[in-house]
């Protein structure tokens, strides 16, 4: 019977840890605070996480002493459900929180 054996060489995941520490919505608004020790983190709102054609946004924002204010340009967006994501340098997903468009 034949075997097959896998090894793991390296992880692909980003070892990039961030905590999301709040969203606020004022109006259509947001200003996410976060705490992570990486300096080139970026946030983005989408309607689906893991697609970065689904953002609310016109392009991913750079985290700023663990802060960013981003605006939704569509008014008809507000009161839909959306997640805001937090990108590290290469977009890939490091962490994620549910949230409404507007509060």
């Amino acid at each position: 019977m034949p075997v097959l054996s896998l090894e793991a060489t390296a992880s692909t995941a980003s070892q990039v840890k961030a905590t999301i520490d709040s969203v606020t919505w004022r109006g259509l608004r947001c200003v996410v605070a976060v705490t992570s020790s990486a300096s080139d983190l970026s946030t983005d709102i989408r309607t689906k996480p893991a697609q970065a054609s689904s953002s609310l946004i016109a392009s991913p924002k750079l985290l700023v002493d663990g802060k960013a204010s981003l605006a939704i340009a569509d008014d008809d967006q507000e009161g839909a459900a959306a997640v805001v994501v937090i990108l590290d340098s290469q977009g890939n997903i490091i962490q994620k929180m549910a949230t409404t468009v507007g509060g």
